[in-house]
C-alpha cells in the first residue's frame, strides 16, 4: 500500500496510533512514533529533522545522501526574536536578546 494512498482514504476520526498499525501491522509504536516511520517507510525517503548533525547517528553521512540548508544568524536570531516576542508578550530589547543568543543561552540552541 502506498501512504499518500492511504492518507488520501483515512477517516478524520483516524488517531496516529491507529494509521500506523494500519500502516504498519505487527511494529511496535511504543518504541517511537516517528523513529518507527521513519525506519518502515518505503525507499527513496526524505527525512527532515532539525536535530543538530551531532545527535544524529555518526555513521549517517557515510550512508546517506545530507542536504543541509543552513540561515544566516543575524536572520535567524532577529526571527526567533520576534516569535519569543509574540510568543512571551516581552518588552525584552533585540539587544538583549542578541546577547542570549550569542552566548548560547536560548532554548532550541546551540545555533
Amino acid at each position: 500500500m502506498v501512504i499518500q494512498d492511504y492518507l488520501a482514504n483515512l477517516p478524520a476520526s483516524h488517531t496516529y496510533k491507529e494509521m500506523f498499525e494500519a500502516l504498519w501491522p505487527g511494529q511496535d509504536i511504543t518504541k517511537g512514533f516517528m523513529l518507527q516511520v521513519t525506519e518502515n517507510a518505503p525507499d527513496p525517503r526524505t527525512i527532515k529533522t532539525h536535530i543538530p548533525l551531532s545527535l544524529l547517528l555518526p555513521t549517517l553521512l557515510d550512508t546517506c545522501k545530507v542536504v543541509c540548508v543552513a540561515r544566516n544568524p543575524k536572520d535567524t536570531v532577529v526571527s526567533y526574536f520576534k516569535h519569543w516576542r509574540w510568543m512571551k508578550d516581552s518588552q525584552r530589547s533585540l539587544e538583549s536578546y542578541v546577547q542570549y543568543f550569542v552566548e548560547d543561552e536560548l532554548a532550541y540552541g546551540p545555533y
